[in-house]
This record gives structure tokens, C-alpha cells and sequence, in this order.
């Protein structure tokens, strides 16, 4: 999450304080990351002979470039935006995946190096991403002396990235103004996938070795990931009549690993897949937005799907694998979920009846938040 990047070096990320701007301010904040990024831009094609960005004026024009709320703030008027996220966490940014190892090495060979008017410190690597520290300049200080940058490594096509890169790394302005972080909504892709596949009484087989592998007693059968698509994680074991094979009384699946498997980014057929039903133009940008993806549970899904995905879905947020989106913070950690869980509840009223196992939930995870 935005603006938890500590160096070994001990500087860390601040939030951008935008609410303490004004509208002069926050456009001169612009251009000088404006300014910052296109000599990053230009400094990495001078050591490599490649640019992050082909089309760099045109991708931040179009905001094509930045993910997320980083997106929101390059394109919203001041007023608006400050009034609905008067606190940034982190600038988010696309590049290309074949770009990210030369990425990498350009990083650790320029620190210390000035971009701009900012001084670039040093990064940490968190799976596809590069959590870089920046340290502004003086004038800027008093809004985050330490901004954090996150190179996401995208598909790009044409110079830009695709829609699903796109779909995947996306803020919806309906989600901000509901004071709901862009991260909600692919929480909730994930556990609309795992919550409608289930298989009770199973086990999973290695298709290599033909023996079982570690695995849950009720399993998924496809997984979403926000950087690859949809994809089939388990298939079943048939017999030539095409009939399950029970071992021990329970159905037996194959493993699929995630290297074998086939990813799904058509947003049409995602969508037909999570509600059986083919799309029109407004459902399918509707699956951008954490509120308005709920909407579409409420048209499309049965009440005993939406508790299965309730509960995969209060996983994720409070449960024993949760991820701490804010670092040393377990109250902002808590207000970022809370208000997600509340407009669950707000548009599927009958899920109250599990608030009292929420709350022991909450108190264990809690008791359990790491400061570090």
C-alpha cells in the first residue's frame, strides 16, 4: 500500500499532505513530477537505449501512464480531488513488463541521482512493483519531504498499456468519493472467484506425480490475479466416461500451476464467467468500481453466493494470511477496511448476522498487527 516504503538507510515514506495545497500549489506539484519523470524517462533511454515510455507526453496527457488514484489526481480539478483524497500515499506509474530488470539495475546504478527537482534514495522490490523513495525538493517538503513511486510492471500494446492493465491497476472516481481505496475492488474480483468455485470434500493431485499435495478441504477452481487475468487453477480427474474419481470419498482434482495455466483478460468473458450472463458496455465498466461491482452481485449473483464471497472476502481483509496495508498503523489499516465491509453490508443488508464473528475477527488480527 502507498506510502509504506522504509529503506535499510532508515528513510521512509510520507503521504503527500494535498489537503495543506491550493490549486497553484498542487499544479506546480504536478509539473515538477511532470518534469521529474520525463528526465527519468530520458535518463534511462541515454544508459539503455530504451524508453519506459514511447509516447511520454501523450501517456501523461491521457493519464494512460498512472494507475490507481495517481490517475484521479492528474486528471480531476484541484477541488474536487482534494476534497476526496486530501492524503496520497504513493504515485503510481505503469512501465512495461520486458522493461522491469533494466529497470532495476537503472535504479540501484542511480542512487542518490537527481531527477528534476527531486532526489532520487533508493527502492524496495514487492513482487511486480519497484517502491522507489524519492526525496522532494525544498519548497515541497512541508507536504512529504519522502514521496514514494511505484514502477508497476504492466502489459503494454502500442505504446501504452492495455485495457486489462488498465482494469487491473485502476481507482474509480464512485469508489473515492465513497472514501474507498482503489485496492477494494480487486480484493473483491478475487474473492467473487474463489467465493462462486468452490469444491467441498476434495483433494488435489499433483497431474505429474499423480499424488496428493497440500490442500484445503474445500478448494477453488480458479483464482484472479490483477496483473495476469482469470485463470482455472484446479481441474477435475475423470474417468473415460467422464465421471469423477472419488478417492478416500472425496472428488479429486488436479492441480494446475500457474505457469501451465491459461489467463483470461477478455473483460467480456471474466464477466460471463462470474455471473453467467454476457455483458453490455456499462456492466463491463462496471467491474471497475468496488461500489458498483456490488451492484452487480446484487443483479446477477444468488444469496448463497454472495455469503460465499462475503466470506472469502472478510479473508482477506481480517484473516489469518490478511495483508497489513499500513505499516506500524493498525487504526488506518482498520479505517480503510472497515469502510469497505460497511458498504457490503450497506447493499446486502442480510450479512449482519455475521458482524459478531467480524468482530472476533477483527480483535485476533489486530492483536496480531505487526510493527516492524
Amino acid at each position: 500500500m502507498g506510502g509504506n516504503v522504509k529503506l535499510e538507510t532508515g528513510e521512509r515514506a510520507e503521504k503527500i499532505n494535498i489537503g495543506k495545497m491550493n490549486s497553484e500549489v498542487f499544479a506546480a506539484y504536478k509539473y515538477e513530477l511532470y518534469f521529474m519523470l520525463n528526465r527519468f524517462n530520458s535518463m534511462f533511454f541515454y544508459t539503455s537505449g530504451k524508453k519506459l515510455w514511447e509516447n511520454f507526453d501523450e501517456l501523461y496527457s491521457s493519464g494512460e501512464m498512472f494507475s490507481g488514484s495517481t490517475r484521479l489526481m492528474f486528471k480531476k480539478p484541484f477541488n474536487q480531488f482534494a476534497l476526496y483524497k486530501p492524503m496520497v500515499g504513493d504515485i503510481d506509474i505503469q512501465v512495461p513488463n520486458e522493461l522491469m530488470g533494466t529497470l532495476k539495475v537503472f535504479l540501484e546504478n542511480n542512487k542518490n541521482g537527481q531527477f528534476g527537482s527531486f532526489k532520487y534514495i533508493g527502492f524496495t522490490n514487492v513482487g511486480m512493483q519497484l517502491n522507489c523513495l524519492f526525496e522532494a525538493p525544498d519548497n515541497f517538503k512541508m507536504f512529504s519531504k519522502y514521496i514514494q513511486i511505484d514502477f508497476e510492471g504492466t502489459e503494454f500494446e502500442n505504446g501504452k498499456p492495455t485495457l486489462f492493465s488498465s482494469f487491473g491497476h485502476y481507482s474509480s472516481w464512485t469508489d473515492v468519493k465513497a472514501g474507498i481505496k482503489g485496492f477494494a475492488n480487486k480484493y473483491l474480483l478475487r474473492a467473487l472467484v474463489s467465493g462462486i468455485y468452490k469444491v467441498p470434500n476434495c483433494i488435489v493431485l499433483s497431474k505429474k506425480t499423480k499424488k496428493a499435495v497440500k490442500s484445503k478441504p474445500i478448494e477453488n477452481v480458479f483464482g484472479f490475479s490483477v496483473d495476469k487475468g482469470f485463470r482455472k487453477k484446479l481441474e477435475f480427474n475423470l474417468d473415460k466416461n467422464s465421471d469423477y474419481i472419488m478417492i478416500d470419498e472425496k472428488i479429486s482434482l488436479f492441480k494446475i500451476e500457474p505457469k501451465d495455466a491459461v489467463y483470461i483478460t477478455d473483460l467480456s468473458i471474466i464477466f460471463e464467467k462470474l455471473f453467467c450472463a454476457y455483458p453490455s458496455e456499462d456492466d463491463k465498466r462496471s467491474l471497475f468500481s468496488f461500489v458498483k461491482t456490488l451492484h452487480l452481485m446484487n443483479t446477477y449473483c444468488a444469496e448463497s453466493n454472495i455469503e460465499s464471497v462475503f466470506e472469502d472476502f472478510i479473508e482477506l481483509l481480517w484473516g489469518d494470511e490478511a495483508q497489513r496495508l499500513e505499516r506500524d498503523n493498525p487504526s488506518l489499516d482498520n479505517e480503510a477496511k472497515t469502510v469497505m465491509y460497511k458498504k457490503f453490508i450497506e447493499v446486502f443488508p442480510f450479512l449482519k448476522k455475521n458482524n459478531k464473528k467480524v468482530k472476533a475477527m477483527k480483535q485476533q488480527y489486530y492483536e496480531n498487527y505487526k510493527i516492524s
